[in-house]
């Protein structure tokens, strides 16, 4: 499970729901071209990764239309507007006209046009400041729902002077398809069938960067469930249940919404209680999602939806041995899992509040490194491999989670410097892997004897300020041994990302500051 809180909403597909970036930093995305003509550490992928002090340059940009396109992790989405962000310098190089453009066939395309224009601030007789977002608002009528977009920036400001394109963030606003929190019908109960026309199509019990909601004040990300109905008349879930537990089939009742014909019902995952919110029950958080009292487990666990009449009208589960209950198989984080037909699969990218598209039996196998996460000195040969010999690998060195769009592995590479290495696999046939990670930290030639009596924690910044707000550094930790002693070069007890910050009031103007230090493993 990707945190200690998970939530469970409820939203009824059919409708708009409120404008968001649609976009995601893991989610798959390439250039436009996709020909690689970008600065290693300005890549597509920087163009959504939530971070305005990162950009992405295309050196085609000064004299052709340049872009990138992506399959939000989302599913499918009805895209109305656009944010841009100008980029560190060089304001010649920013894109003055845009062409969005969207399908459902795949990444490749074909792709139909939804928008053109101008990027209004950014063409102005005065250049828009750097870091900036536009002020002048890219909106569009649009009803048409995408799983896969093509943004284009056909000109730049000044291409006689530049010799790019670059974009520090763009954001799709939009949302999930038809995505609207429901509205209860008691007067208009509908039928309660549990015939099988109402199933579990599709859930995710690893969300990392997918839907998100805002509970007491906070944006929140949840697993989440997708009820189809596959009938021919509307119906009423008064009445109806969630589970995963097969000795409870009452643990949740959903309220009483309806679900058109062919339409979907997405379930965010929770854990919020009735004691928790008595006056506010089921639980409806203030931009109108419902939250249930069971959450969904990435290992695999029970999960099914009931009739009114207490029969099981979906489920995902086995029975080992005629009696053992045996849940949904392991997940993994950002891939969804359900029927294609009536087989199981995972699928990538899902499509919550939306028909499934052929997914995979099984997920392929997480890429191995030669050498585990720590200290080293100089420099080594890293090697990447697969169990799978067919396995492609892609990876990067800078911390950005692989895409297609990264340096694909052909055989081993030096890492030099402090380096946090990513890497996934792709088998023919079979989901993406989960990305491995591991954080090599450099070491200078005069503390390789360092050793004491107390835990070491090294912190590289990567030579960026460190003010009143976390900042990503790198980080290792290795704790005391069997002799009370840490050495530096020994094996880390956690080598990965940390956050680091600083602290203290009455020491914040002081040349030595206090510092809050944060890790998650």
């Amino acid at each position: 499970m990707a945190g200690s809180f998970l939530l469970i909403a409820i939203l009824l597909l059919g409708q708009t729901a409120a404008q968001v970036d649609i976009t995601s930093p893991a989610d798959i995305i390439r250039g436009v071209p996709n020909d690689g003509d970008w600065p290693a550490n300005e890549s597509p992928n920087l163009a959504i990764d939530d971070d305005i002090n990162t950009k992405f340059l295309h050196f085609k940009g000064q004299t052709q239309p340049t872009g990138f396109q992506v399959s939000p992790s989302t599913g499918s989405t009805i895209v109305t507007g656009l944010t841009l962000t100008t980029a560190n310098d060089a304001p010649e190089r920013d894109p003055v006209t845009f062409e969005l453009s969207g399908s459902n066939a795949g990444i490749d395309g074909p792709y139909a046009l939804i928008a053109r224009g101008d990027v209004v601030d950014f063409a102005g007789a005065t250049s828009w400041p750097r870091f900036t977002k536009n002020a002048t608002p890219i909106t569009f009528p649009n009803k048409e729902a995408y799983m896969h977009y093509q943004l284009v920036f056909m000109r730049v400001r000044d291409a006689a002077g530049a010799n790019s394109m670059q974009i520090a963030e763009v954001e799709l606003l939009g949302s999930a398809a038809g995505v609207l929190p429901p509205e209860e019908t008691p007067d208009e109960p509908g039928t309660q069938l549990g015939d099988g026309s109402v199933v579990i199509s599709e859930f995710m019990a690893v969300n990392e960067n997918g839907f998100s909601t805002t509970v007491e004040g906070k944006t929140v990300y949840s697993d989440w469930i997708e009820i189809h109905n596959a009938g021919a008349g509307a119906v009423s879930l008064g009445g109806w249940y969630l589970t995963d537990d097969p000795d409870d089939l009452t643990k949740w009742a959903l309220p009483a919404v309806q679900i058109a014909a062919g339409g979907f019902l997405v379930v965010f995952a929770s854990g919020i209680e009735q004691a928790d919110h008595p006056e506010n029950w089921p639980y409806r958080d203030p931009r109108g999602y419902y939250h249930a009292n069971f959450n969904l487990h990435g290992d695999g666990e029970y999960l099914a939806l009931v009739a009114p009449d207490l029969q099981v009208a979906c489920e995902y589960a086995s029975y080992a041995g005629g009696e053992d209950v045996v849940g949904f198989p392991p997940q993994r984080a950002d891939l969804s899992y359900g029927l294609y037909g009536n087989q199981e699969q995972y699928f990538a990218p899902p499509t919550p509040g939306g028909a499934n598209a052929p997914g995979y039996a099984s997920i392929s196998q997480e890429p191995v490194f030669s050498r585990e996460g720590g200290t080293f000195f100089g420099y080594f040969l890293l090697e990447l491999s697969s169990p799978n010999p067919a396995a492609e690998i892609y990876w990067t060195v800078d911390g950005q989670v692989p895409t297609l769009s990264s340096p694909k592995y052909t055989g081993p590479f030096p890492v030099v410097g402090t380096r946090e290495v990513l890497a996934r696999a792709c088998e023919p046939g079979k989901a993406p892997s989960a990305v491995v990670s591991r954080t090599y930290i450099a070491l200078a030639n005069d503390v390789l004897s360092f050793n004491s009596n107390l835990p070491i924690v090294i912190v590289d910044t990567n030579r960026q300020g460190i003010g009143a707000n976390l900042s990503r550094v790198t980080s290792v930790v290795i704790d005391t041994g069997e002799q009370g002693r840490a050495k530096i070069t020994d094996p880390p007890d956690f080598a990965g990302r940390g956050g680091l910050k600083t602290r203290g009031k009455s020491t914040g103007n002081q040349a030595k500051h206090q510092y809050g230090f944060e890790v998650r493993d």
